[in-house]
């Protein structure tokens, strides 16, 4: 419940960055939004899905890095993407090798990555230069070090639904509180 109201407290010290870089994104009529993660983190994007579309009005499609590094094409919008990337670690090679995908595969591309390991090779992609990059870090504690991801995972999520209305963080607050009383 802690993480939770620190993840909160993240996004909205970032409100104004997030926006801004947002803004770019969704300025895009054909954009495409694509939530993608490695094994556990690939669920984070499936369970967002649905929120994140309604919440943005982009489409937005779900696509473990499994299925993007095997089929690129099949996925990549080749005019603008916003690739989503979650990943408790940023080590995994799928996840890194996504990312070079779409900078390949996409006239524009923006990546939006939440991590817990600021020192995964995810978080270090902000220096990227071939196009648009976010990265969103969870407090540390985030970043579980056991078989169960039950911190980061739901770290990740929550930061995801948050940053998908953006425009209603402090609004949310109340939610996040009543969650974090509730666990």
């Amino acid at each position: 419940p802690d993480l939770w109201m620190n993840t909160w407290k993240l996004v909205e010290q970032q409100k104004k960055p997030l926006q801004r870089f947002l803004k770019q994104a969704f300025e895009h009529d054909s954009l495409s939004v694509i939530l993608t993660g490695a094994g556990t983190s690939a669920f984070i994007g499936e369970v967002l899905q649905g929120p994140f579309q309604k919440n943005t009005q982009k489409q937005t499609t779900a696509i473990a890095t499994t299925d993007l590094i095997s089929h690129p094409a099949h996925y990549f919008n080749a005019n603008a993407t916003l690739l989503i990337s979650f990943a408790r670690s940023g080590e995994s090679p799928e996840s890194v090798a996504a990312l070079q995908l779409a900078n390949s595969f996409c006239k524009k591309i923006y990546h939006l990555i939440i991590t817990c390991n600021p020192n995964g090779k995810l978080a270090l992609s902000k220096n990227d230069s071939t196009g648009q990059v976010y990265v969103f870090l969870l407090p540390p504690e985030a970043n579980d070090q056991s078989l169960a991801m039950t911190g980061s995972f739901t770290s990740m999520l929550l930061a995801g639904l948050l940053i998908s209305r953006i425009n209603e963080i402090n609004a949310l607050e109340k939610q996040v509180r009543q969650l974090a009383a509730y666990a």
